[in-house]
């Protein structure tokens, strides 16, 4: 859907009439054509949906989060979900000239706009925060400078034509997302793990047929049982199936064994009725999800350039996770236990752990990518990750500090640590973002 600037003036005009009050941004999530912004009004929820560009340019209000199946995470969605979720929604306004919006956010340090413009085919997105500043663009380096649309200029925003009032509605955002799920099922490839346990009945079914075979083998011994033919063969066929004795048997003996068979074969048929049995249940219950079709639908945009330092998704191990950054890397333990493996099996000596000065908190590692001490902007940067983790709400923390080669874990005390050699910093959480 390629939205016409009075279309995403119509759509901004509804989100407007919510925003008497500001509004909580809880979650976010993105498919393969919209961002998608989950925000908490007085009283209900409302999702509003950001189109990726491509063909799926505009701005849509709706009422419902994406289905699971259609969701999809990329590098837009996650430094959305860093920079956004938790913020206040205060505002929202229109490009005057072109199709573009604005986003105004109120956070812990301060106001913050996010501009997203729709420009030929493209969509390019800009972070401003009002403090200092400071200008994060999609397309190219971040730059301080002053705020407004016309940083998108650099782009190719211009007037256009269709700027005034219209009689043509938006289409749903509930509808779009409907022919998204409808694309996504038409175009999207077999769950493998529908097909494997395909397989996997077929091969029990295969192996019972064999099984099966231990009924004529015991008609055939009682039934058909001659002790001279026992005594001079080495195996017996019984439909089309043979049995190997073992040597050395007489007439009796290979008697005996045979019996001792069935009695197996009648146990390998109870065993493969339950194997088949719990396959054909689960296969059943796949096929009743939606997820038995794998969504392999293209994500699509914004323009997001590689000569900036781009934003790294932060990668989660176990129990700590890990945040990368242009030049070094600050790690995070997401428990007691976490604490100690990120210490243990993450980082080396040289390596500068921090930790909140007073009380508890998530222990942080700073990795450098040359053996230095960290500067003030790095170590603000890891006091603000323990603070996210450790739900620490005030506006300055003041952190402990020192090389992990001065820690050790107490025995028996997960987290718990002693440290000596010790720098002592109050870092202002307001600070602005290190990308």
């Amino acid at each position: 859907m390629i939205s016409r600037y009075f279309q995403i003036q119509q759509q901004v005009d509804i989100a407007k009439k919510s925003l008497s009050h500001a509004g909580h941004v809880q979650k976010i999530y993105g498919t393969s054509r919209y961002l998608c912004l989950q925000v908490r009004f007085p009283g209900k929820n409302l999702v509003f949906y950001i189109g990726r560009g491509h063909g799926y340019e505009g701005f849509w209000v709706g009422d419902e989060v994406p289905v699971s199946f259609i969701r999809k995470k990329d590098q837009w969605v996650e430094w959305s979900r860093k920079n956004l979720t938790s913020s206040l929604l205060i505002g929202i306004s229109m490009d005057p000239i072109d199709r573009g919006i604005r986003l105004e956010f109120q956070k812990i340090g301060g106001k913050e706009f996010l501009y997203v413009s729709w420009i030929g085919r493209n969509a390019y997105f800009a972070q401003y925060k009002v403090e200092n500043r400071d200008w994060f663009l999609s397309w190219t380096e971040r730059r301080e400078g002053e705020d407004g649309f016309e940083i998108m200029n650099e782009v190719g925003r211009r007037e256009i034509k269709d700027t005034g009032d219209s009689a043509e509605n938006s289409i749903s955002i509930k509808t779009l997302l409907e022919s998204e799920v409808k694309d996504a099922k038409a175009k999207g490839s077999p769950n493998k793990k529908i097909k494997t346990i395909e397989n996997k009945i077929k091969k029990i079914g295969n192996d019972l047929e064999k099984i099966m075979n231990w009924k004529n083998l015991q008609s055939y011994v009682v039934n058909d049982f001659s002790e001279d033919e026992f005594e001079k063969n080495e195996k017996i066929t019984v439909n089309r199936i043979s049995y190997k004795f073992p040597r050395n048997l007489t007439a009796w003996q290979k008697r005996d064994w045979i019996f001792d068979q069935v009695k197996r074969l009648k146990k390998a048929e109870a065993l493969q009725r339950k194997r088949q049995e719990e396959s054909l249940q689960e296969i059943e219950e796949l096929k009743n999800k939606t997820d038995k079709i794998i969504n392999t639908l293209h994500v699509s945009g914004p323009v997001w350039s590689s000569k900036k330092s781009a934003f790294i998704a932060p990668k989660k191990e176990d129990n700590f996770i890990i945040h990368s950054f242009d030049k070094f890397k600050i790690a995070v333990g997401a428990s007691a236990v976490g604490n100690d493996e990120m210490r243990k099996l993450w980082s080396k000596g040289n390596d500068w752990w921090v930790h909140a000065a007073n009380g508890k908190s998530a222990h942080a590692i700073i990795k450098l990518a040359t053996d230095s001490v960290p500067t003030l902007e790095v170590i603000t940067q890891a006091a603000k990750l323990i603070a996210n983790q450790s739900r620490i709400t005030a506006t300055q923390i003041e952190i402990i500090m020192t090389q992990v080669k001065y820690v050790r874990g107490v025995t028996g005390a997960a987290g718990m640590v002693t440290y000596k050699k010790q720098k002592t910093l109050l870092c202002d959480l307001s600070a602005g973002e290190i990308e």
